[in-house]
């Protein structure tokens, strides 16, 4: 079921999003400026669909957030050519100066500034007055996860609700992680008021309320807040809107994209906004459409972890790859479940990236319900359910709390591999430096858990402060 957020016409969208900077100005005189434009439904749209329109972008989930999230895991080896910002990431080198880093700090914040935007002039448009609250539901819900995104990775940072219009409001303290959580949280709690559970056809992709419901109970758990997290999970199995799809093969492919199993994706379209990942993760050297890359390399002790008869390693994994004139070309073990095999070129295909699935949802649930009261069956039911999909037999009875804890860890760096959380749950599961060292990264310290500050932000930003260590 492949569809597509709506597209804006590139030249309305590519003007709204150059004219970001220009917000900054003292005296904006573009015709796109905030007071002349936010005027009708069509506007309002727009500049929604601009917000999200930061997604997509290298800098953020078509590149940074799983270079930032898995290539420096336990997962992923670095396999560019002379990315010296990569090979950092990998190898926990990393410096304020990585370009990485900065990007994708930069990105955010220009996201967050024109969420800001709408949020504070959508209500003032001419329009149906539900489909404007939805609207800015939907701004809210990606807002809180461009912070929850920052705050994941640098810890305290600059908060900032309000659209920035002048430069004299450029100069922001870091604000504790605790106050962050704080607002996410009460903007997905808003956001899931005026989200609807689903869409037509023409807007499938937006933004719904399972996401945000999905998105908050995940907040809860990175803010060690079991019980909240395991309440909304469960509101979310509850209300029947999602499923596990039967075979895990079936995640991927563009044209089964947004199933019942894709909570929220990031959308990509070949020929509009196209991903780059047949080229990321492709082998370097081969033949088209899998030409191209390759950004990384599996780790070969992540490869062996896989428990025997497990599904998704080699849906996940491949080492070797035969054309369709019968010859056969044999490689490092890639990222495979994201190839478009109908792709013509590596760096624009329709595949999307999930940014919640289902299966995420359920292993949440199964960790906050042992957090709270231990390994029960219930805690046991939502685990087992995602790893009978694979074909595998149910968890062992009689595990300790400690015990299921990693076995849920464990789960997730099988089932959510290479989607970009792996660093940021051994964080909070406290393992990053036991897990880095077993694959001979022997420099993981506790700054680690944190990336640093990027140093163009404080050179620019002087009430900012570095992260100890760097």
């Amino acid at each position: 079921m492949k569809k597509k957020l709506s597209t804006l016409p590139v030249l309305v969208l590519s003007v709204w999003l150059g004219s970001s900077c220009q917000f900054l100005d003292e005296n904006p005189q573009d015709f796109l400026a905030p007071a002349n434009f936010y005027k009708t439904e069509a506007d309002a749209i727009a500049a929604v669909n601009a917000v999200y329109s930061h997604l997509s972008t290298g800098a953020y989930y078509g590149g940074g957030a799983w270079r930032m999230g898995d290539l420096a895991s336990d997962l992923l080896d670095d396999g560019a050519v002379s990315r010296t910002e990569t090979l950092e990431l990998n190898t926990y080198t990393v410096a304020s100066t990585n370009a990485v880093l900065a990007d994708f700090w930069q990105r955010l914040y220009v996201a967050v500034n024109q969420a800001n935007a709408a949020i504070g002039r959508v209500p003032g448009t001419t329009m149906d007055a539900t489909r404007k609250a939805r609207l800015v539901a939907e701004v809210r819900f990606l807002r809180a996860l461009f912070y929850f995104d920052l705050v994941k990775a640098f810890g305290d940072v600059p908060l900032v609700l309000e659209e920035t219009t002048s430069l004299n409001a450029l100069s922001v303290v870091r604000r504790p992680a605790a106050e962050i959580y704080t607002q996410i949280i009460q903007d997905l709690q808003e956001a899931e008021k005026g989200l609807p559970a689903s869409y037509a056809a023409a807007d499938l992709g937006r933004v719904t309320k399972g996401a945000a419901q999905s998105l908050l109970a995940k907040v809860y758990l990175f803010n060690r807040d079991f019980a909240a997290a395991a309440q909304k999970a469960q509101e979310v199995v509850q209300s029947n809107t999602y499923s596990l799809v039967p075979n895990y093969a079936d995640l991927w492919p563009a044209e089964k994209e947004n199933g019942p199993e894709h909570i929220f994706s990031v959308q990509y379209k070949a020929g509009v906004v196209g991903s780059g990942f047949n080229e990321t993760f492709g082998v370097r050297g081969g033949k088209t459409p899998i030409t191209g890359g390759s950004g990384a390399f599996v780790k070969k002790s992540f490869i062996s972890s896989f428990e025997t008869g497990d599904l998704r390693k080699d849906i996940s994994i491949k080492d070797s790859y035969t054309f369709s004139d019968s010859s056969k070309a044999t490689f490092q073990p890639h990222v495979w479940k994201y190839f478009n095999p109908n792709g013509t070129t590596p760096s624009n295909t329709d595949t999307n990236w999930p940014v919640i699935r289902y299966a995420d949802l359920l292993l949440i649930l199964a960790e906050a319900r042992n957090e709270v009261a231990g390994p029960t069956p219930d805690a046991y039911a939502p685990i087992n359910q995602v790893r009978s999909r694979s074909k595998l037999k149910a968890l062992p009875t009689g595990l300790t709390k400690e015990q299921f804890r990693d076995a849920v860890l464990q789960e997730r760096g099988w089932e959510l591999c290479f989607e970009g959380h792996r660093r940021y749950d051994l964080i909070r599961m406290n393992k990053l430096r036991e897990a880095m060292q077993k694959v001979a990264i022997t420099t993981t310290v506790p700054k680690h858990n944190l990336y640093p500050i990027p140093q163009r932000e404080l050179d620019t930003n002087r009430e900012l402060q570095q992260n100890t260590g760097y």
